[in-house]
């Protein structure tokens, strides 16, 4: 595991050294597609290597130290992560494919015009519920399961527990097996490493059939 952050401390020292020692007229030639040398001179993206024992920030404190020893002004360099972090608890930017109670308890959720195109309204399957209109969380499907097919505003919840951890949960429906489902546009086409926990306790035995990840 160290041994390969070494390699990558060493890779990313020695393209660093290059391009320090292009500083001046010859930077030039690297950041014509921008129109200007960049400020610092030298940007350094990099996404930490999954066996590394740390941060982000522990990664760029270290390959900072690296730099320096190697004789590098501080001022002359920057480092940021290429890794995207997208807030799973605010729906802005998804796309959402949900199930929702009725036309008035869609139109509630007070979605902006554009929000509304990624976000279309569909009407649930809304059999074998039980007691009034409520949400997910107001029914304390957040931590527990339920029994029985509640009357609910949507079908889709996501939010963050008590320790600022993202969650979701999907709520099935009475008779037709109707599918949910979120995806997030990507701004590149470049590698995604996506985790996740789940919580099988919750899940019941039919819930997940068909179902799946992409």
């Amino acid at each position: 595991m160290r041994n390969a952050w070494r390699r990558v401390v060493s890779f990313v020292i020695s393209f660093a050294m290059v391009l320090g020692g292009f500083h001046g007229g010859g930077l030039t030639a690297f950041a014509t597609s921008i129109g200007n040398n960049p400020k610092p001179v030298v940007d350094i993206a990099v996404n930490v290597p999954e066996d590394y024992p740390g941060t982000f920030l522990d990664f760029k404190q270290e390959l900072t130290e690296k730099l320096i020893s190697q004789g590098m002004d501080p001022s002359t360099f920057r480092i940021t992560t290429t890794a995207a972090k997208i807030d799973t608890t605010n729906l802005n930017g998804w796309y959402v494919y949900d199930h929702y109670y009725d036309q008035t308890q869609y139109n509630s959720l007070n979605l902006s015009a554009d929000q509304q195109l990624k976000q279309p309204f569909r009407a649930a399957d809304n059999s074998h519920i039980s007691g009034g209109v409520t949400t997910i969380e107001a029914s304390g499907a957040r931590t527990t399961n339920i029994s029985g097919c509640r009357a609910f505003k949507q079908h889709i919840d996501s939010f963050a527990d008590a320790n600022g951890k993202a969650n979701m949960v999907f709520a099935g429906y009475g008779t037709t097996p109707l599918l949910d489902y979120m995806f997030y546009p990507a701004t590149s086409d470049s590698r995604r490493t996506i985790s996740f926990d789940m919580d099988a306790s919750a899940v019941g035995p039919h819930t997940l059939a068909g179902a799946g990840f992409c």
